[in-house]
Protein backbone atom coordinates (compact mmCIF):
# COMPACT_ATOMS: atom_id res chain seq x y z
CA UNK A 1 0.00 0.00 0.00
CA UNK A 2 1.52 3.25 -1.02
CA UNK A 3 0.27 6.94 -0.26
CA UNK A 4 -2.99 8.36 1.20
CA UNK A 5 -4.05 4.60 1.19
CA UNK A 6 -1.62 3.41 3.84
CA UNK A 7 -2.23 6.46 5.84
CA UNK A 8 -6.07 5.66 6.15
CA UNK A 9 -5.62 1.50 6.42
CA UNK A 10 -8.37 1.11 9.18
CA UNK A 11 -5.74 -1.04 12.06
CA UNK A 12 -9.04 -2.34 13.95
CA UNK A 13 -10.39 -4.41 10.78
CA UNK A 14 -9.43 -8.26 10.97
CA UNK A 15 -7.17 -8.10 7.75
CA UNK A 16 -4.86 -5.92 9.63
CA UNK A 17 -4.98 -8.20 12.59
CA UNK A 18 -4.16 -11.19 9.93
CA UNK A 19 -1.46 -9.47 8.46
CA UNK A 20 0.16 -9.00 11.69
CA UNK A 21 -0.32 -12.50 12.62
CA UNK A 22 1.14 -13.54 9.44
CA UNK A 23 4.19 -11.39 9.68
CA UNK A 24 4.99 -12.75 13.50
CA UNK A 25 4.46 -16.27 12.59
CA UNK A 26 6.62 -15.90 9.23
CA UNK A 27 9.84 -14.58 11.66
CA UNK A 28 9.53 -17.53 14.07
CA UNK A 29 9.71 -19.70 11.46
CA UNK A 30 12.80 -17.78 10.06
CA UNK A 31 14.09 -18.67 13.81
CA UNK A 32 14.18 -22.19 13.75
CA UNK A 33 16.55 -24.60 13.56
CA UNK A 34 17.60 -26.81 11.19
CA UNK A 35 16.22 -29.47 13.80
CA UNK A 36 13.68 -27.41 14.86
CA UNK A 37 9.92 -27.48 13.68
CA UNK A 38 6.74 -25.39 14.75
CA UNK A 39 3.39 -25.61 16.24
CA UNK A 40 0.65 -23.38 16.04
CA UNK A 41 -2.16 -23.64 18.93
CA UNK A 42 -5.18 -21.17 19.27
CA UNK A 43 -6.09 -21.16 23.06
CA UNK A 44 -10.13 -21.16 23.72
CA UNK A 45 -11.65 -19.38 26.17
CA UNK A 46 -12.27 -22.70 28.42
CA UNK A 47 -8.45 -23.80 28.38
CA UNK A 48 -8.49 -26.20 25.17
CA UNK A 49 -6.76 -26.15 22.24
CA UNK A 50 -6.97 -25.87 18.99
CA UNK A 51 -3.60 -26.92 16.43
CA UNK A 52 -4.16 -24.65 13.76
CA UNK A 53 -3.31 -25.06 9.95
CA UNK A 54 -4.80 -22.21 8.57
CA UNK A 55 -5.73 -18.73 9.30
CA UNK A 56 -8.53 -16.14 7.28
CA UNK A 57 -10.42 -13.04 7.86
CA UNK A 58 -13.58 -11.64 7.50
CA UNK A 59 -13.80 -7.83 8.04
CA UNK A 60 -14.80 -6.23 10.27
CA UNK A 61 -13.98 -8.38 12.90
CA UNK A 62 -13.99 -11.83 12.33
CA UNK A 63 -10.30 -14.31 12.14
CA UNK A 64 -11.33 -17.89 10.80
CA UNK A 65 -8.77 -20.64 11.91
CA UNK A 66 -8.32 -23.99 10.39
CA UNK A 67 -7.05 -26.85 12.41
CA UNK A 68 -7.35 -29.74 14.94
CA UNK A 69 -8.86 -30.32 18.21
CA UNK A 70 -6.58 -32.61 20.68
CA UNK A 71 -9.04 -35.95 19.35
CA UNK A 72 -8.00 -35.46 16.15
CA UNK A 73 -11.15 -33.97 14.86
CA UNK A 74 -11.02 -31.16 12.10
CA UNK A 75 -12.28 -27.68 13.61
CA UNK A 76 -13.26 -24.54 12.29
CA UNK A 77 -13.04 -21.95 14.67
CA UNK A 78 -14.90 -18.00 13.92
CA UNK A 79 -13.48 -15.69 16.39
CA UNK A 80 -13.42 -12.31 16.98
CA UNK A 81 -10.00 -10.86 16.45
CA UNK A 82 -9.81 -9.00 19.46
CA UNK A 83 -10.23 -12.50 21.62
CA UNK A 84 -8.02 -14.79 19.95
CA UNK A 85 -4.66 -16.20 21.60
CA UNK A 86 -1.96 -17.98 19.53
CA UNK A 87 1.17 -19.32 20.66
CA UNK A 88 3.73 -20.54 18.77
CA UNK A 89 6.16 -23.42 20.18
CA UNK A 90 9.34 -24.44 18.70
CA UNK A 91 9.64 -28.52 19.21
CA UNK A 92 12.13 -30.86 17.80
CA UNK A 93 11.43 -32.30 14.31
CA UNK A 94 9.48 -34.82 13.58
CA UNK A 95 8.90 -37.35 10.93
CA UNK A 96 5.84 -35.41 9.87
CA UNK A 97 6.06 -31.77 8.54
CA UNK A 98 4.18 -28.95 10.01
CA UNK A 99 2.95 -25.46 8.20
CA UNK A 100 0.37 -23.17 8.31
CA UNK A 101 -1.37 -21.51 5.33
CA UNK A 102 -3.08 -17.78 5.21
CA UNK A 103 -5.76 -16.25 3.04
CA UNK A 104 -4.19 -14.49 -0.25
CA UNK A 105 -4.88 -10.59 -0.46
CA UNK A 106 -6.94 -11.69 -3.92
CA UNK A 107 -9.19 -14.19 -1.44
CA UNK A 108 -9.71 -11.32 1.19
CA UNK A 109 -10.92 -8.41 -1.20
CA UNK A 110 -11.00 -4.90 -0.54
CA UNK A 111 -8.03 -4.98 1.79
CA UNK A 112 -6.02 -8.38 1.00
CA UNK A 113 -3.56 -10.77 2.30
CA UNK A 114 -0.33 -12.42 1.46
CA UNK A 115 1.06 -15.56 -0.26
CA UNK A 116 0.17 -18.49 1.64
CA UNK A 117 2.88 -20.55 3.40
CA UNK A 118 3.74 -24.28 2.17
CA UNK A 119 1.22 -26.70 3.26
CA UNK A 120 2.43 -30.25 2.88
CA UNK A 121 1.05 -32.62 -0.12
CA UNK A 122 -2.55 -32.97 -0.39
CA UNK A 123 -4.24 -36.34 0.78
CA UNK A 124 -7.83 -35.25 -0.19
CA UNK A 125 -9.69 -32.43 -2.02
CA UNK A 126 -9.64 -30.03 1.17
CA UNK A 127 -5.87 -30.53 1.94
CA UNK A 128 -5.59 -29.41 -1.67
CA UNK A 129 -7.68 -26.51 -1.24
CA UNK A 130 -4.93 -25.43 1.22
CA UNK A 131 -2.56 -26.25 -0.76
CA UNK A 132 -3.79 -23.55 -2.61
CA UNK A 133 -4.12 -21.17 0.02
CA UNK A 134 -8.22 -21.46 0.00
CA UNK A 135 -9.76 -22.48 2.84
CA UNK A 136 -11.18 -26.33 3.34
CA UNK A 137 -14.60 -25.13 2.42
CA UNK A 138 -15.33 -21.59 1.79
CA UNK A 139 -18.69 -22.40 0.09
CA UNK A 140 -20.68 -19.14 2.29
CA UNK A 141 -17.77 -17.89 3.28
CA UNK A 142 -17.24 -14.47 1.99
CA UNK A 143 -14.24 -12.43 2.94
CA UNK A 144 -15.08 -8.73 2.72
Amino acid sequence: MHGYAAIMRNHDLADWYHERLESHIREYQEELADDEDMSVAVILSNGRSIAATWFGYHNPNMITVYGVDEYGNEVKLLLPHTNIQVVLTKTKKGPERRSIGFQTREQGGQQGGHHEAPIPQAEHEDDARRDEGQAPDQEGDRHR
